[in-house]
């Protein structure tokens, strides 16, 4: 019995006097826990909805969402360790090394993913759109994180690192409603430009996938030693235009052949006829 009563003294009444010591500050920590969660659910409501009422992409959402949710929270966790005694310090100092370690192991990854926000908020091309970047062009399938994702006209698909995209140029061909395409003929000096620019007119004129509006543009680009270069500029959607540039060459090859129109050959010292 005396062994029962000094384990007593000794084991389970300190234990029980720090309880009661700690008991306020356990059970307002965790308080704090219960009421905080459920005040970050309602303050990120809130502002989940105005920026849904914002410009900001669909893609940049839920991310946003997700790494102010994470914040919160983690403010939240160290403002109850503070409340419980426990010595935030030691854990700032790891969490910063650890973040920076991992920065460091990631530091592409990063760049890759810092530039995909940027694309996110800055909107530069959307999913669907026609661009080239990198020497690559095709419509955007999928904006990730860290690739674009294109499929070019020979239907392949291309990642291209979204670090390599915001720090090049790109060109968007799908912000408005046509493109122009372009491409030259030669023809000798003897023969009438009026003449030569009528046949093409016409025969662009009535070229399918071409549009009428804006009208094809056909002028003197230049003298060369032994022919006059044509140059050639018409429109057509961005979705046509593949299609629409091989009909247009067609079509003008076609009509100069078949109104007798003088090529040079052979750098120019023969002239021959167009075949039909």
């Amino acid at each position: 019995m005396d062994d029962f009563n000094n384990f007593i003294e000794k084991k389970i009444a300190p234990m029980l006097d720090s309880l009661v010591m700690y008991l306020p500050k356990i059970l307002l920590a965790i308080a704090l826990l219960v009421i905080g969660f459920w005040a970050i659910k309602k303050i990120m409501a809130s502002i989940m909805r105005v920026v849904d009422k914002s410009k900001l992409s669909e893609e940049i959402k839920p991310l946003l969402n997700t790494f102010l949710t994470i914040t919160f929270k983690v403010i939240l966790i160290f403002a109850v360790l503070g409340i419980l005694g426990i010595e935030t310090s030691a854990f700032v100092a790891s969490f910063a090394a650890i973040s920076f370690a991992i920065g460091m192991a990631f530091q592409g990854a990063l760049g890759h993913l810092a530039s995909g926000l940027m694309i996110f908020l800055f909107r530069p091309y959307r999913k669907g759109h026609y661009i080239q970047v990198q020497d690559q062009e095709g419509y955007v399938q999928e904006i990730q994180l860290f690739n674009t994702v294109i499929k070019n006209l020979d239907n392949e698909l291309i990642l291209i690192p979204n670090g390599n995209i915001f720090g090049d140029v790109i060109v968007n061909s799908s912000v408005y409603d046509h493109i122009r395409l372009s491409f030259t003929v030669h023809i000798p000096y003897g023969e009438e430009f009026k003449k030569v620019k009528k046949i093409i007119a016409e025969a662009l004129d009535k070229t399918e996938l071409l549009l009428k509006d804006p009208k094809p543009f056909i002028g003197i680009k230049e003298f060369d030693t032994h022919t006059i270069i044509l140059e050639i500029k018409v429109y057509s959607k961005i979705e046509d235009k593949e299609n629409a540039y091989f009909k247009a060459t067609e079509a003008v090859k076609n009509a100069l052949g078949a109104n007798g129109i003088k090529m040079a050959y052979s750098e120019g010292i023969e002239l021959g006829e167009i075949g039909a």
